[in-house]
C-alpha cells in the first residue's frame, strides 16, 4: 500500500475527480493524508448527473472535512445522442475542466483500480495526462474495501449517470430524465438504495437488488401510481433484479 503515497508524494498537491462514490473517496483521502489542504476534490454536475451524486459527494466532503468544489458543465456536444463512446467524452470534458483548477506541480487524479484498465473514461484519462495511482500501485476492489475499512467508512451504494437509463442511441432528453432521476428517488425514499429504472419507450423498467424485491412487491401500487403520475405508461419490476446495463456497461465507471 506505501507504493500509493510514493506516487502521489512526487507532487505538491492536487485536484482529484470526485464523484462520492467508494473509489474516489479512497483516493481522496489517501490524497488529504499526503498533501494536507493542498487537495481539492471536484465534482462535475451535468444535466444527466443523478442528483443523488452530488448530494453523496457534498456529505461525503463535509463529513471527512475534504477541500470541495461542485463545477456545472452543460452536456457536451458529443453526447446529444446516447451514443456508445459517451463515458469517454463524458470524462474527457470532464478532465478538461479540472485541469483549469491546478495549482503550480499539482497533478489531476483519478480514482480508476486494478481490473478497470479496459475502460473508455479511462483512455480520456490517459489522453488528458490523468493519473491514476491506484491502477499504477496496482491496487484493486479488496484494497480499496480496506482504504476505507480502516478509515470508518461503511458500505457507500455505487450511482451511475442516468444516461445509462436509456437505450443506446436514443436523444437525450433532459427532461425525460428528470422523471426517471424523480421516480427513483422516490423508490429510495423507502429504504432501497440500489434502484435503477431503465426506460423503454413508454414503459419502465424498475430494477432492485434480489434483497430488495419483497419490499419493492409490496410497495408496488405506490410506485405505479407515483410513476404514472410522472407520465411512463407502463411500469414493471425487473423479476432477474438489479444488473449492470447490458447494452455498454464495459464502457463506464458504473451501471
Amino acid at each position: 500500500m506505501g507504493k500509493i503515497y510514493k506516487i502521489l508524494g512526487k507532487f505538491k498537491g492536487g485536484a482529484i475527480a470526485f464523484s462520492g462514490g467508494r473509489d474516489s473517496l479512497a483516493l481522496s483521502l489517501i490524497a488529504k493524508e499526503v498533501f494536507g489542504k493542498d487537495h481539492l476534490c471536484i465534482t462535475i454536475k451535468y444535466p444527466y448527473t443523478h442528483r443523488w451524486t452530488v448530494d453523496n459527494a457534498k456529505e461525503m466532503a463535509k463529513r471527512f472535512l475534504l477541500n470541495h468544489k461542485v463545477v456545472e458543465l452543460p452536456i457536451p456536444y458529443e453526447l446529444r445522442e446516447n451514443q456508445p463512446l459517451r463515458c469517454y467524452w463524458c470524462k474527457k470534458k470532464m478532465f478538461q475542466t479540472i485541469k483549469k483548477y491546478l495549482k503550480e506541480d499539482w497533478a489531476v487524479f483519478e480514482g480508476s483500480t486494478k481490473g478497470e484498465e479496459d475502460r473508455e473514461g479511462l483512455r480520456a484519462a490517459w489522453e488528458e495526462r490523468v493519473i491514476s495511482p491506484f491502477l499504477l500501485a496496482e491496487i484493486g476492489e479488496s484494497g480499496i474495501k480496506k482504504i476505507l475499512k480502516e478509515r470508518g467508512v461503511e458500505k457507500i451504494p455505487s450511482e451511475t449517470c442516468l444516461l445509462t437509463r436509456l437505450p443506446t442511441w436514443s436523444k437525450v432528453n433532459l427532461e425525460l430524465l428528470r422523471r426517471i432521476e424523480s421516480l427513483e428517488d422516490f423508490v429510495r425514499q423507502a429504504g432501497i438504495k440500489k434502484v435503477r429504472a431503465r426506460y423503454h419507450n413508454k414503459l419502465i423498467r424498475i430494477e432492485v437488488e434480489n434483497k430488495d424485491m419483497g419490499k419493492l412487491f409490496r410497495m408496488r401500487k405506490e410506485v405505479s401510481k407515483y410513476a404514472k403520475n410522472l407520465g411512463f405508461n407502463f411500469v414493471t419490476i425487473d423479476l432477474d433484479g438489479y444488473k449492470k446495463s447490458q447494452n455498454n456497461s464495459f464502457l463506464c465507471s458504473g451501471d
